[in-house]
This record gives structure tokens, C-alpha cells and sequence, in this order.
């Protein structure tokens, strides 16, 4: 019984430290957003230790300055747009890739 729940211990720790960084990642961009940029959809890959957003900011520069944000943080290794679409409201829409840095 006891080394049933010592495996048990031992794997909810791993767990936890497994998430520790995609919980951080909220923060990261929570923090680092910009007021002229907004998010649509969030994607984190732990395997990949990369974060995909779908946005839309103001304009190409805000997108570029997005990007430069996320690319000055200390535990991003770079950070990439693409996609970028002019929609009809005159807001340019835009897909950030955003790679981690290795823990």
C-alpha cells in the first residue's frame, strides 16, 4: 500500500511540474499583450514548447511591435507572425508563434 501511494505522489509531482510552465504562459501573455492587439484563440504545445495565438491588432506595426514583446521576454526564445489579413473593420488580423525557452 505504501509504495502505491509513493507511485502516486511521484506522478502527481510530475504532473505538476509538467504544468507549472503552461500555467505560467497565461501570465506571460496576460502581461505582455499589448492594448492595441487582442487574442482570439490560444494554443500551447508542451511537446513542442510553443504557443500559437490568432489575433487581430490596430495595425501592421502594432502586429510587428506584438511580436517584439513577446521576442524581448526572457523566457521566449522567438517569436514569429504570420497569416497577416486586413479585415474589413480596417483591424489586421494576424498568427503569432511564440517558442519557449527549454526549462
Amino acid at each position: 500500500e505504501l509504495e502505491r501511494v509513493s507511485n502516486a505522489i511521484t506522478s502527481a509531482v510530475d504532473v505538476l511540474r509538467g504544468h507549472t510552465m503552461s500555467s505560467a504562459i497565461f501570465n506571460i501573455v496576460e502581461d505582455s499583450a499589448l492594448p492595441t492587439a487582442s487574442f482570439n484563440t490560444f494554443s500551447f504545445s508542451a511537446e513542442k514548447n510553443a504557443v500559437t495565438l490568432t489575433g487581430e491588432a490596430a495595425s501592421y506595426s502594432d502586429v510587428s511591435a506584438q511580436s517584439s514583446v513577446f521576442e524581448s521576454l526572457p523566457a521566449v526564445e522567438s517569436a514569429t507572425f504570420g497569416n497577416l489579413s486586413l479585415k474589413e473593420t480596417g483591424a489586421v488580423g494576424f498568427i503569432l508563434n511564440v517558442q519557449l525557452k527549454k526549462q
